[in-house]
C-alpha cells in the first residue's frame, strides 16, 4: 500500500507550482530518500520533502528565531494539491571539502578524536567539533533530537561556520516535538498563473434571445450572475457559438483580472483537477453529478490500462473494455456522491476498493494490483482527460459572478430578431461595442477550423473574417 507520495514522480509538477509563485528552480544541490534540494537564487535554496517530522521541526526552529549552527530557515509551507509534500526555503550553504568530511567521520561516526588530531591541526578539529556539538545541543534545547551524523548532513557558510542542514531522521512522534500540522501556514497555490499565462482576451458565449430580461439586467449592472467560468481562447466560439448560443462577449483580459478573482484551469495537473472534491473536473466536464466525472475518469483509465505491459493491469484493461467499466460510474454513483475525492490517493483507494469488491464479482477475476499502480495509471488517465479538454482554455471564477470590464465587445449573428435590435442600445449604453457576424461565413470558418484541427493544425490563429466591423445593421 502506498504510504506517501514519491517526491521524484511529482517533482516536475512541484516546479510548475513554484514557478507560478515566482520561485524559479535552479540546479539540483542534493537529494535523499525523502527530498530534493534546489538552488533558487539570491543565496537561497529550497528543499522539497515528504518528511512531515522534518517540516514541523524546521518550522519550530524558524519560529524560535533560527539557530547559530543550523541552516537558516526563511519559510516552511505545504502544497495544497499535494497535502503530504512540504517546501523549506533555507540559506544556500557551501559543501564541505574532503578533509572536513573526514574529520566529521572521525569525530561522530568512529568517535576517534585522537585519530582526527593525529592527521589534522587541533584547532581545525576543535572548530568542527564545537560547531557540530553546539548545533546538536541547540536542537535538543528545542526538544529536537538530531540522529543522522552522515557527513552529507553538514555544510558551512561563507564565514566558515559549520551547520547542520538535515532533520530527516528526527523521530516522527517525538513527545517533545509538539508542532501541529495546521500551524504550518500554506502560502503556495494562491495563484494558478503568472503574467505570461494571461491572454489578450477572455470570451463568454451566451444566448442573447433567451431570457431577455436576464440579458438586460446583465448589461445594466455590467455583471454576469452565477457564471462559473470563462475561456481564454477564441476557439471556444467554434464549440458553442452559432449552435445553442448566438452572441459572444469579448473582454480585455488584464482589465478583467483587475476587477475579478479567477483561477486558471491547469489541465496538465491531475492533482489540481482532483482538488476540492474534483471541482475543476466537475466544471470542465459540465458534469450533472460526480458520477458523470467518475464515468469520464473510468473511460480514460480503461484506455490507459488496456495498453499496459503489466499482466495483472492488462487483465483489468481487457475486462474494463469487455464489461464496460465506464458504465460503473453510474452504478457506483451513491458511493462517489458520498465520498470526498480531493487527491490521487483518495481516488486510487476508491477505485481499488470498487474493483476488488464490485467489478471483480462481475468479471469473476481477482486483480492483484497495488495501490501504487492504481495511482500511476489514474495519473496517466487524468493527463489524457485534461489534454482532451485543454483547447477550451477555461478559467474558473471565484465568487458568484463576473464583473464585465469597460469597453468590451459583443459580437452577434446578423439575424432577423427585433429583440436583438432593442438590446443593442442597452449594450452600447453600458459602454461596450456591438458588432455583427455573418452566419454563413462563420459556418465556413468553423468547418475549416475542425478540418485543420483533425490535421494537427489547431494551433493556427483563429480568423475573424466573418465579423463585420461596421455598426450599420
Amino acid at each position: 500500500m502506498m504510504d506517501s507520495t514519491d517526491i521524484y514522480e511529482i517533482v516536475s509538477e512541484l516546479k510548475k507550482i513554484l514557478k507560478r509563485n515566482n520561485i524559479n528552480i535552479g540546479e539540483e544541490l542534493g537529494s535523499g530518500r525523502d527530498g530534493i534540494v534546489y538552488s533558487i537564487g539570491n543565496g537561497k535554496a529550497i528543499k522539497l520533502t515528504i518528511s512531515s517530522s522534518e517540516a514541523y521541526a524546521t518550522e519550530k526552529i524558524r519560529k524560535h528565531g533560527n539557530l547559530p549552527n543550523f541552516v537558516k530557515i526563511f519559510n516552511v509551507f505545504k502544497f495544497r494539491e499535494y497535502s503530504d509534500v512540504f517546501g523549506i526555503v533555507q540559506e544556500k550553504l557551501e559543501d564541505l571539502d574532503f578533509d572536513e568530511k573526514e574529520i566529521l567521520n572521525f569525530l561522530f561516526l568512529e568517535e576517534d578524536e585522537g585519530a582526527a588530531k593525529e592527521k589534522y591541526l587541533d584547532d581545525y578539529v576543535d572548530k568542527i567539533k564545537t560547531d557540530v556539538s553546539n548545533g546538536v545541543k541547540q536542537l535538543k534545547n528545542l526538544g529536537i533530537h538530531f540522529l543522522d551524523f552522515n557527513d552529507e548532513n553538514f555544510m558551512k557558510d561563507k564565514n566558515e561556520t559549520y551547520k547542520l542542514i538535515d532533520l530527516g531522521m528526527v523521530p516522527a512522534k517525538h513527545k517533545k516535538l509538539k508542532i501541529l500540522e495546521n500551524k504550518i501556514v500554506s502560502n503556495i497555490l494562491e495563484r494558478s498563473y503568472v503574467s505570461s499565462d494571461v491572454p489578450e482576451k477572455f470570451y463568454f458565449v451566451f444566448d442573447l434571445t433567451c431570457r431577455t430580461d436576464k440579458i438586460v439586467n446583465m448589461f445594466q449592472k455590467n455583471f454576469i450572475e452565477k457564471v462559473k467560468g470563462i475561456s481564454d481562447t477564441g476557439e471556444i466560439r467554434y464549440f458553442f457559438w452559432g449552435m445553442a448560443r448566438n452572441a459572444v462577449l469579448i473582454m480585455d483580459a488584464k482589465k478583467l483580472l483587475e476587477i475579478n478573482k479567477l483561477t486558471r484551469v491547469m489541465y496538465d495537473n491531475p492533482h489540481y483537477l482532483l482538488a476540492s472534491n474534483m471541482k475543476a473536473l466537475y466544471r470542465i466536464l459540465a458534469a450533472s453529478g460526480q458520477y458523470h466525472v467518475l464515468r469520464e475518469i473510468l473511460g480514460h483509465f480503461s484506455t490507459v490500462i488496456e495498453k499496459s505491459d503489466n499482466k495483472e493491469v492488462g487483465n483489468l484493461g481487457y475486462d474494463a473494455v469487455y464489461y464496460g467499466l465506464p458504465n460503473y460510474g453510474w452504478e457506483w454513483r451513491q458511493d462517489i456522491e458520498t465520498t470526498n475525492i480531493n487527491n490521487l490517493k483518495q481516488l486510487s483507494q476508491f477505485l481499488k476498493d470498487r474493483i476488488d469488491n464490485s467489478f471483480s464479482v462481475e468479471t469473476g477475476r481477482t486483480y492483484n494490483i497495488s495501490l501504487d499502480d492504481y495511482y500511476k495509471y489514474l495519473y496517466k488517465a487524468l493527463m489524457s482527460l485534461g489534454k482532451l479538454y485543454s483547447d477550451e482554455g477555461e478559467w474558473i471564477i471565484k465568487g458568484n459572478g463576473l464583473q464585465i470590464p469597460p469597453n468590451s465587445e459583443v459580437v452577434i449573428f446578423n439575424e432577423e430578431n427585433i429583440m436583438i435590435e432593442k438590446l443593442r442600445n442597452i449594450i452600447e449604453k453600458a459602454g461596450h461595442k456591438v458588432t455583427i457576424a455573418e452566419r454563413n461565413e462563420f459556418e465556413a470558418e468553423r468547418t475549416k477550423y475542425y478540418i485543420g484541427r483533425d490535421r494537427g493544425e489547431k494551433d493556427k490563429p483563429v480568423k475573424e473574417s466573418f465579423i463585420k466591423r461596421d455598426k450599420d445593421w
